[in-house]
């Protein structure tokens, strides 16, 4: 029986040879400016985040602590000397 040769770990097809994920073109400020609660004349939401919402617990976005409205970047506390910063958020 004829054996092939084996076939290379790492085939990347020809249309992809020349793609790089790695590349990095631009990139986004950090932290984001905070952002309110926005609706239009209409009514239509054009913002639902609150990065000043008080009740914001320490992991948001964990099923035990959602409350169904994404808290906004740069969170801040009511009593925040600071008001230039915002609450560092950990995934």
């Amino acid at each position: 029986r004829v054996r092939r040769p084996p076939a290379p770990s790492s085939w990347v097809p020809d249309s992809l040879q020349h793609f790089d994920l790695a590349r990095t073109t631009k990139s986004t400020p950090v932290p984001l400016p905070p952002v309110q609660p926005l609706q239009d004349a209409n009514g239509r939401v054009l913002e639902e985040r609150d990065s000043y919402a008080q009740d914001v617990p320490a992991t948001p976005y964990h099923p035990s602590a959602w409350r169904g409205r994404l808290p906004g970047p740069g969170m801040m506390s009511k009593d925040a000397a600071n008001t230039s910063g915002g609450r560092l958020l950990v995934f």
